[in-house]
């Protein structure tokens, strides 16, 4: 009994300083990091989420990744990524969405692998965060320019290209639908030049 709990004991050291050298690590690369016990509910999460993206680092505990609030993320992706976690795999920037108290949507990207007690046995995971709102929307900006850049110079004129650009537009941005208008300027009334909406879009 005394040498299980001697095992024990120089297991969960390990596990701890294994732990604190892992923090130390990912403050210097990440902006939050967090853990997961083996029913995959968050045991720790750093106050960092909270300065990333507005989010109440206490409301994450007790809760698996798909039992908190956020959007962007389809049922088909979070049955992949559910899969990859029974399968015990490593996962990189896994991409979420959350709104934040302004109001303001807010892109994180987290990946995170398994963690192993000496026996083996799985025991949770553990991973990083970050918030990625910036860079995603400088990537959107720049393919926003690209593609309005090549549809008007494969158009024969700017009218000709309206439709196509507010498609892309609301694609690109993930808008069900967008309108473009226009003073007339011999008449002074405002004309629909040109507009687009998913099927089935409320207008």
């Amino acid at each position: 009994t005394a040498l299980l709990a001697a095992s024990l004991q120089k297991a969960n050291v390990g596990l701890n300083q294994e732990r604190e050298r892992f923090r130390a690590l990912t403050a210097l690369s990440a902006d939050w990091f967090w853990e997961q016990d083996r029913d995959l509910r968050f045991t720790e999460i750093s106050a960092g989420i909270e300065r990333g993206l507005g989010s109440d680092h206490r409301a994450w505990f007790g809760k698996t990744r798909w039992e908190l609030d956020w959007v962007g993320v389809d049922a088909a992706t979070w049955d992949r990524h559910r899969t990859q976690l029974q399968r015990r795999e490593t996962f990189h920037d896994f991409v979420f969405q959350r709104r934040d108290a302004e109001g303001r949507l807010r892109t994180a990207s987290t990946s995170g692998q398994p963690v192993f007690d000496e026996a083996g046995g799985f025991v949770g995971y553990r991973g990083v965060g970050r918030d990625i709102t910036k860079r995603r929307h400088q990537e959107r900006r720049e393919t926003l320019q690209h593609t309005v850049t090549r549809l008007l110079a494969e158009s024969v004129s700017v009218h000709d290209a309206v439709s196509d650009v507010i498609r892309a537009v609301c694609k690109i941005c993930d808008w069900p639908g967008g309108f473009y208008h226009h003073v007339d300027m011999a008449t002074g009334a405002m004309r629909t030049e040109g507009e687009w909406s998913e099927a089935g879009a409320a207008e």
